[in-house]
């Protein structure tokens, strides 16, 4: 339960970063792909974990 917290939180962290690089006068297209790729593998990450905790749970 631990690393999904964890998970959540840089998840949530990355979400405040592309928001403030697209509030930029000019943001930067790389860095924003590259939040919303990392940010994208968190949140499957995210998603396996808590399959994973409802399979566990189930039994």
């Amino acid at each position: 339960m631990a690393l999904l917290n964890a998970l959540k939180a840089r998840h949530r962290i990355l979400c405040i970063s592309m928001d403030e690089e697209r509030r930029k006068p000019r943001p930067c297209g790389q860095r924003l792909i590259a939040l919303r790729d990392i940010a994208c593998g968190l949140r499957n990450q995210i998603a396996a974990l808590e399959r994973h905790e409802r399979l566990k749970s189930a039994h």
